[in-house]
């Protein structure tokens, strides 16, 4: 071991003195081959330091020249020499940011196409510029990663949001009973043939967003009674409010400004007694802060209750 560091701290001539190596250690041809390549490879490895530390001696002459024309004002007052931070932040009055790495190098003012207010990274072409990394050479044209500008999120409504729904009746009357979220009841439907009775619920929500999903569990059976019923889904709405005809009814599903799902899909007779899942599909809307159910069903033997609601928007 102490061999081979004395190696490494010698010049070249380390090389040439290897067979003087081999004839006072009395070692093998291939001994002293593997002393020969381990030389070289040192040398190879101590040649790649310097030039790392050489493109990191380039880097922070960048810093600390790359901006050096700028005007006084630009910086603010801004004191030279600030170390031991890592953060951007905006410049009254100015589209710039400041850039303070952890090597107390001199802090400078780098211009970007867009005047921002962030904390977080500076990104050199994309990548993270690291003081400690010399592989890593800054370039003239800065840029800041995509990351830093926001994009749109989807999430869940809460129980309060839906908690918070309320309903409007549009033709005829019915009895509703929203005072759990887990569970809408609708019962007392007027019965009419003709035009069936007719309602929507709004449910308040605390972002704006403009694509949404729902999904929910038709209970054909009366809220009160416990009686099998026959709710309908046969007839596509109109409109918000329209009511269906000709004994027929719907579950439809958007916004006051977009109808994302008219209803009329699962048919007649859809939740005879029984329990019937609705997935409404994700569908585009124009930004809004209200989801919309819409209903209609023509007799009192279509009183049902829903449950197991959950509702996703993209907010923006």
């Amino acid at each position: 071991m102490l061999l081979l560091l004395f190696l490494f701290a010698s010049s070249s001539p380390a090389v040439a003195w290897i067979p003087d190596v081999q004839a006072r250690l009395d070692v093998s041809e291939a001994e002293a081959a593997r002393l020969r390549k381990t030389v070289a490879n040192q040398g190879v490895a101590l040649s790649r330091v310097e030039a790392r530390l050489t493109a990191l001696e380039a880097a922070c002459a960048f810093l600390g020249t790359s901006t050096a024309s700028e005007s006084a004002p630009r910086t603010n007052g801004i004191p030279d020499g600030l170390a031991g931070a890592r953060s951007l932040q905006q410049v009254s009055g100015e589209e710039s940011v400041t850039r303070v790495d952890s090597t107390s190098v001199t802090t400078r003012i780098l211009n970007v196409t867009d005047a921002i207010f962030l904390t977080g990274t500076f990104f050199w072409n994309g990548r993270e510029w690291d003081p400690n990394d010399p592989t890593l050479q800054p370039t003239s044209s800065p840029t800041l990663a995509s990351t830093l500008h926001p994009t749109a999120s989807a999430r869940t409504l809460t129980a309060a949001e839906i908690a918070g729904a309320r309903c409007t009746t549009t033709v005829h009357t019915l009895t509703i009973d929203m005072s759990s979220p887990a569970s809408w009841k609708f019962y007392d439907i007027t019965s009419n043939s003709a035009t069936s009775t007719t309602w929507y619920c709004d449910i308040t929500v605390a972002d704006t967003f403009d694509s949404a999903f729902a999904s929910y569990t038709l209970r054909g059976f009366d809220p009160i009674t416990a009686a099998a019923t026959h709710p309908d889904d046969n007839f596509p709405m109109a409109s918000w409010g329209s009511a269906a005809t000709g004994d027929g009814g719907y579950f439809s599903f958007g916004t006051p400004a977009t109808i994302v799902n008219r209803g009329g899909t699962y048919g007649g007779d859809v939740g005879y007694g029984k329990t019937q899942g609705f997935t409404f599909a994700q569908g585009s809307v124009s930004p809004a802060d209200v989801i919309r159910f819409g209903f209609s069903q023509s007799s009192a033997n279509e009183d049902f209750s829903l449950e197991d609601l959950v509702i996703k928007v993209r907010v923006v």
